[in-house]
């Protein structure tokens, strides 16, 4: 059986069965239910999926704080980007070749607000 349950919630309710079960052992096994087996593993189960799940939550706080040293160098280079896009753009007009050449440069940068997706073809620079 497979669960998307949080492990914190999991291990709770996992801890409450394992109560109920020594509660009611003596009278289970007369009816052909003894827990005996799933019970001696219950905390060994348990113990592993929280050693997982903090190894998981170690690299997924690293791999965060990765994200976090990234996102502005990114900007920085995005900013780049754009400016010498503005640059030319204002030397030689928007709608020159060379102006819409750097618009479409621009525009090939996904993620960006207001812009995106499919760029028209550059055209060549003029002579």
């Amino acid at each position: 059986m497979k669960t998307t349950a949080p492990v914190d919630q999991l291990a709770g309710v996992s801890q409450q069965v394992k109560a109920m079960l020594n509660n009611y052992k003596t009278e289970m096994i007369p009816k052909g239910m003894d827990p005996t087996v799933l019970l001696a593993g219950a905390d060994a189960k348990i113990a592993s999926m929280n050693a997982k799940n903090q190894e998981q939550e170690a690299a997924h706080t690293a791999w965060k704080e990765r994200t976090d040293e990234l996102a502005p160098l990114k900007d920085d280079v995005y900013a780049d980007i754009a400016q010498g896009c503005d640059m030319v753009i204002t030397a030689f007009g928007r709608t020159s070749p060379r102006g819409q050449e750097a618009t479409a440069l621009r525009r090939q940068i996904t993620g960006r607000s207001g812009g995106g997706g499919t760029p028209p073809a550059p055209q060549p620079p003029a002579p």
